[in-house]
């Protein structure tokens, strides 16, 4: 979709990949007067202005897009929701004022006079693929993507959906978050089947990992219990504590860094590969310290999980395969260990 406005040509489709490139187009000579200020606000941030020196400009919205969402993040965990379970879309005011540098008569400087301002709404979704990828009122997912539900675990899916947000605009769009297995929610005039869309059941024991997607949801793997633990530590160093003529060695102690090698005993089939390709690239990794129970209530979906980073990984994408073997290694934020403090 492109709307032009006062020489700002604004090219964006249904919904806006906040970490995708995305630029609005300024012709400078598409206003009454030649303009030498443009100012970007996208919520209640302060404005970021821009110094327009050529005829077009090209600025790139992508830090201001991502700041707007991080705070939506933020936001919805002072309320009370559970960061895990915070929707990652939301709609965002972008507001664009447009001015020229001018001399008034007798007065050596120059004054700024605004030309005109423009305001309009964008659905922006915490996703690095490329906008138009995103599929209206469906899963937040790659297109045709397998959707396996593991057994007393739990999961939770993000959809897109066409019900108006607060700006009431018919071209942008919303989401919200779901039950993997909830039989049917319905959006506005849009009824959805989770259930249903499920491709196949995994009933098995073993440690289970969530991240976020390129598209912004969450995919979901079971590896096995037999995994290779791995503490490494650094010495701290040490210092010379003198007292009464006598030295003594301390050591600060250790730091450590606590790893597990995973390796997933159930194949990865064909339709499931692309969204378990970012567990590899994922910034946003959970591992699930619950227990797992036939049923959980819906605050339980959010709780028992503890961040990890991916520090290694095996999978191997020569060719097209009916179905995969995946392996990988995960890192613990922190490791705590007996250590002194040098005063």
């Amino acid at each position: 979709m492109e709307k032009t406005y006062e020489g700002f040509t604004i090219i964006y489709d249904y919904y806006t990949s906040i970490h995708y490139p995305h630029t609005i187009s300024f012709k400078k000579r598409g206003t009454t007067e030649d303009a030498d200020i443009i100012t970007i606000k996208v919520e209640d941030y302060d404005p970021v202005k821009y110094v327009i020196k050529d005829k077009v400009a090209d600025i790139d919205l992508r830090l201001l897009l991502q700041r707007a969402m991080l705070e939506h993040y933020n936001r919805s965990t002072r309320s009370g929701m559970p960061s895990l379970g915070v929707v990652p879309s939301i709609e965002a005011d972008i507001e664009i004022e447009i001015y020229c540098m001018v001399r008034n008569r007798g007065s050596r400087r120059k004054e700024k006079k605004k030309l005109s301002s423009i305001r309009f709404g964008l659905s922006l979704i915490d996703s690095s693929v490329k906008h138009s990828l995103i599929e209206r009122n469906k899963r937040l997912a790659p297109k045709g993507a397998g959707k396996p539900y593991f057994v007393g675990y739990p999961q939770i899916d993000t959809y897109t959906s066409d019900v108006e947000g607060r700006h009431g605009n018919e071209n942008i769009g919303s989401a919200f978050n779901v039950i993997r297995t909830k039989s049917s929610i319905t959006e506005g005039n849009q009824t959805y089947y989770p259930r249903g869309e499920v491709t196949r059941e995994i009933d098995e024991c073993g440690v289970f990992l969530r991240w976020r997607t390129s598209y912004g949801s969450w995919g979901y793997w079971l590896f096995s219990s037999d995994y290779e633990y791995e503490i490494k530590t650094k010495s701290r160093g040490s210092w010379d504590y003198h007292q009464h003529g006598n030295i003594t060695r301390k050591h600060l102690g250790l730091s450590g860094e606590q790893t597990w090698k995973l390796s997933s005993h159930i194949p990865v089939q064909a339709d499931e590969i692309e969204e378990v390709k970012d567990l590899y690239t994922s910034n946003e990794v959970y591992l699930y310290r619950g227990d797992k129970v036939e049923r959980f209530f819906e605050n339980e979906f959010f709780t028992n999980w503890e961040r990890v980073e991916v520090v290694g990984g095996n999978v191997k994408f020569n060719e097209p395969r009916e179905t995969y073997d995946i392996s990988v290694t995960i890192e613990f934020i922190k490791m705590i260990t007996r250590q002194m403090v040098n005063n």
